[in-house]
């Protein structure tokens, strides 16, 4: 009763904020504005389907998503069961599509809308808590996670697939290259910090590339090291990298961690001292919010 009167009230609320906004704020071209909104709120499964289409044929403006974080919240998991196959198959049908470019800047391309949503739906900070309170060691909670989403992704069965064993061992590879580089003086220890498809199971091993925060920006000069470091630890046949768009530089750890977030919440924190996996709350704002939940760290030994 209590979820129903929440979903309820939300659906008022919605119903009175929809003659403010533009109609194609949520969703262009489907069902007007306050119609379809109302229906994703009150959790309408011909609705929801409609929307995972909606953002694999045209994208998102901004993280509209994050605006339907309550009825994702209380939603059914037979339904959640339901699209996350179906998000997760539109996502693997627009992955190698080259993606949308638009004039303004908050547009997220098909790929990445599925993947604000995808989060919502696996919600890994939610899911790491509870496992991390029943007393789960940290590699097999992550495992849970990876399989669930390339599961998700229609890749469980195929060679491309990987598990938490294959990212931990790059992110030791990773370490031991942090160790080995000479002592340089810095004003923060040299971090680096996995993020994107990779960490959160959605990479093609074959296709995709590895993304990584760099702190201090001097650490970038290992880029090559790091790569070597990763190939010896992957498939013969992968391809995967570190390419020239997939290196962001930052003096301390912060905003660029939590741009990925947005769209991948699990990130690993790598330093010479410690291997940490890093369970964001699917729908965080860019700067730290007063009431956030703070992220659920797993340490890899």
């Amino acid at each position: 009763m209590m979820v129903r009167a929440l979903v309820v009230s939300w659906v008022l609320f919605f119903a009175l904020e929809a003659r403010a906004v533009k109609p194609d704020v949520l969703c262009r071209g489907v069902l007007p504005y306050s119609s379809f909104f109302n229906q994703l709120v009150r959790l309408e499964k011909t609705a929801w389907e409609a929307y995972v289409d909606q953002l694999g044929r045209d994208g998102e403006r901004g993280f509209k998503v994050n605006e339907l974080r309550l009825p994702l919240a209380v939603m059914p998991e037979s339904l959640k069961a339901t699209l996350k196959a179906k998000a997760g198959q539109r996502r693997s049908e627009v992955a190698s599509a080259p993606e949308l470019t638009d004039e303004v800047s908050d547009f997220l391309p098909p790929k990445r809308a599925l993947d604000c949503l995808l989060a919502h739906l696996f919600d890994p900070r939610g899911r790491f808590e509870t496992a991390q309170r029943l007393g789960a060691k940290p590699a097999v909670i992550y495992e849970m996670y990876l399989r669930d989403t390339q599961k998700a992704l229609g890749r469980r069965e195929e060679k491309n697939g990987y598990g938490a064993d294959q990212v931990i061992r790059v992110a030791k590879a990773w370490q031991r290259t942090l160790i080995e580089a000479p002592n340089r003086p810095a004003a923060h220890e040299p971090t680096l910090v996995m993020v994107g498809s990779f960490p959160n199971g959605k990479a093609d091993l074959k296709r995709s590339d590895l993304d990584v925060v760099v702190i201090p920006p001097e650490t970038a000069s290992l880029i090559p090291k790091l790569n070597v470091a990763a190939h010896r630890e992957l498939p013969s046949d992968s391809t995967l990298e570190i390419g020239p768009g997939g290196v962001v530089e930052e003096f301390v750890p912060g905003t660029a961690e939590r741009y990925f977030a947005l769209r991948s919440p699990v990130n690993v924190v790598i330093t010479a001292k410690k291997i940490q996996v890093t369970a964001y709350a699917a729908g965080i704002s860019f700067a730290p919010a007063e009431n956030e939940a703070p992220p659920v760290i797993l340490d890899i030994p």
